[in-house]
């Protein structure tokens, strides 16, 4: 089904926010798609009761796996080679109408990033 999204990111070490998409996106149960402001990129965001897939594909391509069981990994591809770094799920819900996840990114012993995504969702009418 088609829908409206606005996609905010707040960058939770530097207070950075920002809309990464402002769209018509694709809704099919668990999994959205939608484009990324301002570029070719695609995304597509996976989320069910017990984890969360945020993929893109364009020039960089990433994935940031999240789960409550402690399974968290982002890989991102670029042309310069693989990255892979940890990550751990502080917290993530999904409602009618929203979607939101916040997680930090780990280097090592120390805190390189801790981000939170949220995604409104308003249905169209066809």
């Amino acid at each position: 089904m088609k829908v409206k999204l606005l996609l905010e990111k707040e960058d939770l070490l530097t207070g950075e926010k920002e809309v990464l998409a402002d769209t018509t996106a694709l809704l099919n149960g668990d999994t959205l798609l939608y484009p990324e402001k301002e570029s070719k990129a695609r995304h597509r965001v996976t989320f069910s009761e017990e984890d969360i897939t945020i993929e893109r594909n364009g020039e960089t391509n990433s994935v940031i796996a999240l789960s409550k069981n402690g399974e968290n990994k982002i890989t991102v591809h670029s042309p310069y080679g693989t990255m892979e770094m940890e990550a751990s799920l502080v917290s993530m819900e999904k409602e009618e109408g929203r979607w939101f996840c916040e997680y930090q990114v780990h280097s090592g012993s120390d805190l390189a990033g801790h981000m939170r995504f949220v995604w409104r969702i308003v249905s169209l009418l066809s």
